[in-house]
């Protein structure tokens, strides 16, 4: 199983791990200086300096994370499909896929698609019921669960993954809608308060960890409790001795 404590441990022994720190310095420092430069430009044609800035820096944020993805997606492809994971040195154990990978993650993730892939057509289309993975995962494979892993799943640990097997791809669909209507709107809104910026990106913050943990009810908030504001929370499960 892999923990922070690898991660932590990989990352303190990475080879070059001082040049590439000494590189992050100095593009902070680069940056800092480019904005101070475009700052005191600014005041001389204050409208179409910041309007050319803008557009270069979302340009070249865009392109970085597009470029970022694709690395990954490579990096992925790679290890999994190619079988080159030995290239990957210590890496290789966040990067290839197997039972024990997340913390067991990649068993209980396998074993739910197996279980969807069973439904019978009403269940494949509308789930099993809301939090029933606790049901199916005892039902369905308790014995080799512990064997395997030494834990009781009562979630998948993804939460699209959870809400496919428990309210159906209909759900999970209806679902997806919302979240990303949302954001849609806050980003319309982020036109004109800046603070709804905020909002959005934290309702993304959430969206992205969903890969890899059970279902968060902090959506609501960030989209409905605080109304405009959007000063949505987040809350972990929490797992109960060897309940995961």
């Amino acid at each position: 199983m892999i923990g922070l404590d690898s991660l932590f441990g990989v990352l303190a022994n990475l080879p070059g791990l001082l040049l590439i720190v000494a590189m992050l310095w100095g593009i902070t420092i680069a940056v800092t200086v480019f904005f101070n430069k475009k700052k005191a430009a600014a005041t001389v044609k204050a409208n179409q300096n910041t309007d050319e800035l803008g557009a270069g820096l979302r340009r070249a944020w865009v392109g970085f994370l597009a470029v970022a993805f694709l690395l990954v997606i490579f990096m992925l492809v790679d290890a999994n499909m190619l079988g080159h994971a030995s290239r990957y040195s210590s890496f290789a154990n966040y990067l290839v896929f197997n039972d024990d990978w997340g913390t067991s993650r990649g068993y209980i993730w396998k074993k739910s698609l197996e279980i969807y892939g069973k439904f019978p057509t009403m269940h494949k289309l509308f789930g099993y019921g809301p939090d029933t993975f606790g049901i199916l995962s005892t039902q369905k494979f308790m014995g080799e669960m512990l064997n395997a892993t030494g834990l009781w799943f009562d979630n998948a640990h993804n939460e699209y993954l959870q809400f496919l097997l428990t309210i159906g791809p209909i759900g999970l669909l209806f679902y997806l809608v919302f979240l990303v209507s949302g954001c849609l709107q806050m980003l319309r809104c982020s036109l004109k308060k800046e603070y709804v910026t905020g909002c959005m990106f934290a309702v993304i913050c959430l969206l992205l960890p969903g890969s890899s943990k059970p279902e968060s009810p902090d959506y609501g908030t960030a989209f409905v409790g605080n109304d405009e504001h959007g000063n949505g929370g987040s809350a972990e499960s929490q797992s109960n001795g060897k309940i995961e």
